[in-house]
């Protein structure tokens, strides 16, 4: 299932600057063992560029357990994101 337009409008440069797929590739599915290129190294710059187009943080537990597309959305809006106004 793709992502939902309102949501890959904030988030497809940061997938897509991350080095992992084009927009239409990238689903709430996705995942580390999904996507060849989303390695350690491209987990902590993924954290870090969401951190920062959100305006959040994650602690260390949260980010171990941030695994999947779907996890992202699912934490942001716990942190009060509203993906449906982006």
């Amino acid at each position: 299932m793709p992502l939902p337009r309102h949501i890959l409008r904030q988030q497809h440069s940061t997938w897509c600057e991350q080095h992992f797929l084009s927009a239409d590739d990238v689903h709430l599915t996705s995942s580390t063992k999904t996507l060849r290129h989303w390695d350690s190294l491209r987990h902590v710059e993924l954290v870090v560029a969401i951190e920062e187009a959100f305006n959040v943080s994650f602690s260390a537990a949260e980010v171990f357990g941030l695994t999947s597309v779907q996890g992202f959305c699912e934490m942001l809006a716990r942190k009060n994101v509203d993906l449906h106004a982006l």
